[in-house]
């Protein structure tokens, strides 16, 4: 029996089709679904869930003190310690919920942080998952030129992209001095070229999906916000790939489950 992670934006307000017929499908499977208890998607996915009187739900909680569980559902609760609070304290159970599952299904704002650090961690166990966008970030100007499984330019406004699952190699100069804060690369990527990045000024945080092999030269070079890059330890990278981006952590993650 296959057991179903599902996370979402606490912004969301009504669950799309796209993701009710998901959800559909996995229940005839029997599958199990693993839920967190906060508000917006959350709790919509579980009171959808209840309504077509599906019990194969099992919700996670950080900590003794359970905020929303609807028509008397299981509850795993995580033991978190006491010296953790805050954002960390509630990801304690999103990254049990990782662990334990075999597949994801995200529903994504693209500002949600949570969700967001979901879809990385999912992506680095290398397990099977999908991200549904909300309408706002569905329709937004996001706007890919791609040749040959290439980015080669992408031209949008947006704050927050998603590359397309099929892409896998970016390109020199694809995203040079793009304003976005926040960006899903997809599992199939392999290459990103010479100063792919280069300039990107506000953006925050980057998961290197697991099956890239090379980074090159000056990538991420002048991304003066980065904070955050996540890395498998197997890549290959060239010089001065975050040259100046002064106050960044760099991750090393092993690729092997």
């Amino acid at each position: 029996m296959m057991r179903i992670f599902l996370s979402g934006s606490k912004t969301v307000t009504a669950l799309p089709e796209k993701l009710t017929a998901l959800l559909d499908s996995y229940c005839q499977q029997n599958c199990e679904f693993l839920i967190g208890d906060c508000r917006g998607a959350d709790r919509l996915m579980q009171e959808y869930l209840s309504a077509k009187g599906y019990q194969n739900v099992t919700v996670y909680v950080s900590g003794a003190h359970t905020r929303h569980c609807i028509a008397g559902y299981p509850v795993r609760q995580i033991n978190v310690p006491e010296s953790i609070a805050g954002f960390e304290f509630y990801r304690q159970k999103d990254i049990e919920m990782a662990k334990d599952c075999d597949a994801a299904v995200m529903l994504w704002d693209g500002k949600t942080r949570g969700t967001r650090c979901n879809i990385e961690d999912i992506q680095r166990m290398e397990k099977p998952y999908e991200v549904i966008l909300t309408d706002d970030l569905s329709s937004s100007s996001s706007r890919f030129q791609i040749e040959n499984d290439t980015v080669v330019r992408w031209d949008g406004t947006a704050k927050s992209i998603i590359v397309p699952k099929t892409v896998k190699v970016i390109g020199k100069y694809a995203f040079h001095c793009c304003d976005f804060d926040s960006i899903i690369l997809p599992d199939q990527l392999t290459v990103i070229e010479n100063k792919a990045f280069f300039g990107c000024r506000n953006l925050m945080r980057v998961t290197i999906p697991p099956n890239v092999q090379r980074i090159g030269y000056r990538a991420f070079a002048f991304c003066r916000s980065l904070r955050e890059v996540f890395i498998p330890l197997s890549v290959d990278m060239e010089q001065a790939v975050f040259e100046c981006c002064p106050d960044f952590h760099l991750e090393f993650y092993d690729t092997v489950q």
